[in-house]
C-alpha cells in the first residue's frame, strides 16, 4: 500500500520515482526468496524491512512538504488580506486629507500598493516570494499611514495629534476591513485602491474626499484645513 500511494504522489522534480524502482525490486527480490528450493526467508525479511523503511522516509518527506506548503499557502493568504487592509485604511485616510498630506506619506503609499500588485502576481508560483511582497507592502501601508498622521498633526497645529487619536481611529477602520475580508473569504480579490492596481471596486483610485469621517468636505469648504 506505501508503495503504491508513492507511486501516486505527484512527482514535479523527478525525485520520487527513482527511490520507488528501488523499492520495487528490492521487493521482488524478497519474493523470490521466499520461492524456489532454496527459500532464504531471514533475508527475505530484511529485504523487506529495508524497503519499507525506505518507502516510509519517501512518504514522510513527501507529506511534511505538503503540510509545510499548506501552511505557507494559509499564511499568504492571511497575509495578503492584512495587507490589503492596510493599504486600503492608508489610501482612505490620505484621499480624504489630501491638502495636509505630503509626499513622503503618498509615496509609501504607492511603494505598498505596488509590493501588493507583485505579492497577488506571484501568489500561485511562487508563495515564499509572495509571502515577502505582501509583507512589504503590510508594512510600507503602515509607514505611509503613520507619516501621513504626522502631516495632519502638523498642518492642523497639533490639535489632531498625529498619533493616539489618529491611531485609534486608523486602528478601528483596518480592523473592519480585515474582518469584512475573512468573513468573505478573501476579500477584494483585486488590488489596492480599484484603481491603479489592479482592483475594481473604487474609481478614481480612492473614496471621495468626504466619505471617511464624514468631515473632510466640510473642512476644505470652510477654509482649507483637511
Amino acid at each position: 500500500q506505501d508503495l503504491a500511494a508513492a507511486a501516486a504522489l505527484p512527482d514535479a522534480d523527478g525525485r520520487l520515482a527513482p527511490v520507488v524502482a528501488a523499492t520495487r525490486q528490492q521487493v521482488d527480490a524478497a519474493k523470490a526468496l521466499l520461492t524456489g528450493s532454496a527459500k532464504r526467508p531471514l533475508f527475505a525479511l530484511e529485504g523487506l524491512q529495508k524497503a519499507n523503511a525506505q518507502i516510509d522516509a519517501l512518504l514522510a518527506g513527501v507529506r511534511d512538504a505538503q503540510a509545510q506548503a499548506q501552511r505557507q499557502v494559509a499564511q499568504l493568504n492571511l497575509l495578503l488580506n492584512q495587507a490589503q487592509g492596510q493599504v486600503s485604511a492608508a489610501e482612505d485616510y490620505i484621499t480624504s486629507r489630501r491638502g495636509a498630506i505630503g509626499a513622503p506619506a503618498r509615496t509609501r503609499l504607492a511603494e505598498a500598493g505596488a509590493s501588493l500588485v507583485q505579492a497577488r502576481q506571484l501568489q500561485q508560483s511562487d508563495p515564499a516570494q509572495a509571502l515577502q511582497f505582501a509583507q512589504r507592502a503590510n508594512d510600507l501601508a503602515a509607514q505611509a499611514i503613520q507619516l501621513a498622521q504626522n502631516d495632519v498633526g502638523a498642518f492642523s497645529g497639533g490639535s489632531s495629534g498625529g498619533g493616539g487619536g489618529g491611531g485609534n481611529v486608523m486602528g478601528a477602520v483596518l480592523g473592519g476591513i480585515l474582518i469584512n475580508s475573512l468573513l468573505n473569504g478573501g476579500g477584494r480579490g483585486g488590488g489596492f485602491g480599484g484603481g491603479g492596481f489592479g482592483g475594481g471596486g473604487r474609481s478614481g483610485g480612492g473614496m471621495s474626499p468626504g466619505s471617511f469621517g464624514g468631515g473632510g468636505t466640510r473642512s476644505r469648504r470652510g477654509g482649507g484645513r483637511f
